[in-house]
Formats: structure tokens, C-alpha cells, sequence
């Protein structure tokens, strides 16, 4: 091969990269595509055929936009199969409480616990409940709240209720957004709530990652499955910074056409 040729094939070379680079370039939506589930305080959604965790490490996370201001015990989360003795230390339920704290109740005891007023009306929030061997622990928007014992090892009950109790009572009244379900421990100290969709990780049991287009009903992983009893209704309120996102792929975008430059240069 000549020099002349030698140039050619070296200029080729490099528009293949820079349309290979070009493709990978990401668009900027004017919508976002995060959404939520809006409950008007008579709906809830319902499974009876979760993997249950047993005696094994979970965690349990969510986001909830409370609308309620009346102080009444409001249930977003439950996996109890029964509400009587001894059924009711199979599950546990999760609650925004009369005094606008958050808790997480098993066998009449709370495994987690809030301060008052901790929960604002119209404010987003991030509740991870993390079992880790023979110890529970809360988190509220990646602060630990409380660190307890557990009386009970054996979480049994393949029942879960969003939105409410067993049975549909104690209903709540608001949003919720991005179920996940996990049989391990994902967090074991502080940490940054997340500013996107939860991923299907090691271990994923349940993942519903809501959305603005009404399929939040659709569960990712196989296995579990939830009926709509009285007709929740997605919604397009969500917890993530839609701006800030457009925002980092903007940057992103930028980044990657400098890089483009120089290697022209």
C-alpha cells in the first residue's frame, strides 16, 4: 500500500468512528416518561403470589406522595395474610400515620418508626425497609430512621397489598411510585435515593417501575402478579428532577461532540 493509499484507508477508518460515535448520541424528550399511580383513597392493587422472603435478607422500597391531611392511619404497603393471631406476624404493613410519622408494624410491634411529622402532605418520600439477619432497619429518603430486632424470623405470607391493608382497608389517598422487591440487602447505611428508575438487580423478586402511559399494573418479573381492585389511574406526578435529567443529557451530548471534534483535529 502506498502513502496515498495509507492516507485513504486512515481517513476511512475515522468516519467509521465518527459515525459510530454520532449514533450514540441521546435525545432530549419534553416529556418525561416517569409517572406514578394515583389512588383516591378506595382503590388498591393486589397479589397473592409473591415470593415470600422466609427467614432470608429483603428489602422492600417505594416511593409515596401522601394527599391526605385528615390524621388517620393511611396503609401504602401490606403483605400480611391475615390481620388475626397468629396469621399476623407473617407480613408486616407500612404506614404514613395519624401523627404524619411513617411505621412499619409486625406482630402489633414496629419493626420501624419515624419521628412525627416527618411525613409533609404533597412531598414525595423514599422508604426502604432492609432486613439484615436477625436485625430491621428503616430508611426514609436514604437516612436510617430506626434499627431493631426482630421478634419472629419467618416471613411467610405470599400476600401483597399497595395502597392499602389486608382486604382493602385503611386506604391511601395519593401517589405512589417504583415498587421494588429484593431478596437481600441492599442498603446497609446511609445512602442517595434514587433520581431514576430502579434496575433489576441480583435477587429482584418484584419491579414495577410506574410510568405516564397507564401500565404500571405490569409487573418485569415473572412470578407475581397484581390485580387493579377499583380502578387506580396512572399518573404523570412523579418523584425525579425531569429537567435535571435533560439537563445531564444535554452536558452528555455536548461532551460527546468535543470528543468528536478532537479526534478530527
Amino acid at each position: 500500500m502506498n502513502f496515498r493509499s495509507r492516507v485513504k484507508f486512515i481517513s476511512f477508518l475515522l468516519g467509521a468512528l465518527s459515525v459510530a460515535t454520532i449514533s450514540h448520541t441521546a435525545t432530549a424528550s419534553a416529556s418525561s416518561p416517569w409517572g406514578s399511580i394515583s389512588f383516591d383513597g378506595t382503590q388498591y392493587l393486589s397479589s397473592t403470589n409473591m415470593s415470600a422472603p422466609g427467614t432470608g435478607d429483603f428489602t422492600y422500597e417505594l416511593w409515596f406522595y401522601s394527599t391526605l391531611e385528615t390524621p388517620t392511619n393511611q396503609m401504602f404497603m401490606n403483605t400480611r395474610s391475615n390481620i388475626t393471631y397468629p396469621q399476623q406476624q407473617d407480613g408486616f404493613d407500612l404506614m404514613v400515620r395519624q401523627d404524619r410519622s411513617i411505621g412499619a408494624s409486625y406482630r402489633s410491634y414496629w419493626l420501624a418508626e419515624s419521628a412525627a411529622d416527618a411525613i409533609k402532605v404533597n412531598h414525595w418520600c423514599h422508604f426502604a425497609l432492609v432486613r439484615i439477619g436477625s436485625n430491621i432497619y428503616g430508611y426514609l429518603d436514604g437516612k436510617q430512621i430506626s434499627a431493631k430486632p426482630l421478634q419472629g424470623s419467618d416471613f411467610s405470607s405470599t400476600v401483597m397489598q399497595i395502597g392499602s391493608t389486608l382486604g382493602g382497608s385503611n386506604k391511601f389517598k395519593g401517589n405512589i411510585a417504583n415498587i421494588r422487591y429484593v431478596k437481600t440487602s441492599l442498603y446497609t447505611s446511609d445512602f442517595t435515593k434514587p433520581s431514576d428508575d430502579f434496575t433489576n438487580v441480583t435477587n429482584t423478586s418484584i419491579l414495577m417501575n410506574t410510568k405516564n402511559d397507564g401500565t404500571f399494573i405490569t409487573n418485569s418479573i415473572s412470578g407475581t402478579t397484581f390485580t387493579n381492585n377499583g380502578g387506580a389511574t396512572a399518573s404523570s406526578s412523579n418523584p425525579f428532577d425531569w429537567n435535571a435529567e435533560q439537563d445531564r443529557i444535554t452536558a452528555q451530548n455536548s461532551q460527546n461532540a468535543t470528543a468528536e471534534e478532537r479526534r478530527k483535529q
